[in-house]
């Protein structure tokens, strides 16, 4: 890696990102995305290592070159993937859920709930019918 995280949070970043790799992901851009994290973290001065609302709601701006949604959403993801690895972790750190983002995935599948007396119906209709010979 070129870069070295620097912030308050260097050795953590470092961890998570060793954890993943460790898991199998390849983790190229989500460093680069933790990078910028990082630099972020470093010129807000942040001192202790915790991630407050404050702090997402600021990484969480979506940036006037973000012309892709998906872009800003794998930036947002890396880092809240991140804050739940620090929680787990047992360290404080806000989780972001930026419910105005969340693509709302909707099936066209629309559930219809049959009566009684049209399941009776499709029964006596089905055992009507006899395979072909």
């Amino acid at each position: 890696m070129s870069k070295e995280f620097k912030s308050v949070f260097a050795g953590l970043l470092q961890d998570f990102i060793d954890y993943k790799k460790s898991a199998g992901y390849k983790y190229r851009t989500e460093t680069d995305t933790l990078l910028q994290f990082d630099e972020m973290c470093s010129s807000m001065d942040i001192t202790a290592p915790v991630i407050t609302k404050e702090l997402m709601d600021a990484w969480c701006r979506k940036k006037p070159y973000e012309s892709l949604r998906s872009n800003y959403q794998k930036r947002v993801s890396t880092v809240r993937q991140f804050t739940v690895y620090l929680t787990a972790l047992g360290h404080d750190s806000y989780i972001p859920v930026n419910l105005e983002h969340i693509r709302q995935r909707k099936s066209p599948y629309s559930v219809y709930i049959f009566t009684h007396a049209q399941m009776n119906e499709i029964f006596r209709q089905s055992n009507r019918i006899y395979p072909k010979d």
